[in-house]
């Protein structure tokens, strides 16, 4: 059920970012497990997000230039670029949000005061021709350098972040995991 209210947390705000424009920082710690963000379509009385289960209305917003994701299976997000606070998180290969659900973000690990929320695009972008037209600056020691839409198909993305895909990508996993050579039925 997709939430009707995008919900922000009181403990981050918006601020000029090292990494890259804006970004979303902590104003005190976050806890692990705390919820961070809720995306939901509307934000302060204003719809700022659709959400839509037709892939057709999806790829029209995408060719007029809106920005969509699919979330899971008949589930698509179209949105102005930069309509929402929410979408100012930038990437870190080694990020300290994830997600609970396809609507939900929470900490990773303890997020300290004054510490830049980040998300690993590799969580949530499936279009295997997405090629970041940005280098990756995250500075993490598993820093990737590029970004692509097919970062969660490597074994090291998977395994940090198991459990907290997106419910597409966490499907796809699944899937590409039951057809591995040696697994499923035998016989």
């Amino acid at each position: 059920m997709v939430p009707t209210d995008s919900w922000f947390s009181p403990k981050i705000e918006l601020r000029s970012s090292p990494v890259h424009g804006h970004g979303s920082f902590a104003t005190e710690p976050v806890e692990i497990g705390e919820v961070v963000e809720v995306w939901g379509e509307w934000v302060e009385g204003s719809q700022v997000v659709t959400y839509t289960s037709d892939p057709a209305a999806a790829g029209s917003a995408r060719a007029e230039g809106k920005v969509v994701t699919q979330w899971d299976d008949g589930l698509y997000s179209i949105e102005e670029r930069g309509a929402v606070e929410g979408y100012f998180l930038n990437h870190s290969c080694n990020c300290n949000l994830w997600f609970e659900d396809a609507f939900t973000l929470v900490a990773r690990h303890r997020v300290e005061s004054g510490e830049e929320l980040t998300i690993d695009y590799a969580l949530f972008e499936d279009d295997e021709q997405f090629r970041a037209p940005w280098r990756c600056r995250c500075r993490a020691q598993v820093c990737r350098g590029t970004v692509t839409g097919q970062d969660w198909q490597l074994a090291d993305v998977q395994a940090r972040y198991a459990g907290h895909f997106s419910p597409l990508l966490a499907k796809k996993i699944a899937s590409r995991s039951r057809n591995l050579p040696g697994r499923g039925r035998v016989g």
